[in-house]
């Protein structure tokens, strides 16, 4: 049940007409309106390679490379299951991802490839715009 309108719904709806608010958020820096909600967008000035989020999902599973890669091909397949070692050693070691890498991610962590994917833009992108790295040396 919502908490704000009492519904039948989830422990707090979205539903945005339902609790007076307006579904169109205004920009920073817009006179305040009743009823609306201002965004504050995030704009860092560094960015984080998809290797960082592999290793903490790894630390926080305890799932290893080898794990992950076993999880992509059949026992019987020693080289496929090499090459999916391969790939997620690659990720690790900060190559980059490519979308047979993020296929190999997804079956391994099931984190969606798309994921992986926009990880990696934003992170090369960032890098191409002057950003920081901050990932961390593993």
């Amino acid at each position: 049940m919502c908490v704000r309108c009492g519904t039948g719904r989830v422990a707090w709806c979205t539903d945005p007409y339902r609790h007076g608010e307006s579904a169109e958020p205004v920009s920073p820096g817009d006179p305040p309106v009743p009823g609306k909600r201002e965004l504050y967008p995030f704009k860092p000035d560094w960015c984080l390679a998809p290797a960082e989020l592999l290793r903490e999902w790894m630390g926080e599973t305890g799932v290893s490379a080898r794990l992950i890669a076993a999880t992509c091909a059949p026992r019987a397949d020693k080289e496929r299951r090499d090459a999916a070692a391969r790939m997620v050693d690659e990720v690790l070691d900060r190559q980059p991802l490519t979308a047979d890498h993020a296929a190999v991610l997804e079956r391994g962590t099931h984190i969606p490839a798309r994921m992986w994917l926009a990880l990696e833009h934003n992170y090369r992108a960032g890098l191409a715009a002057g950003l920081k790295d901050v990932t961390p040396d593993g």
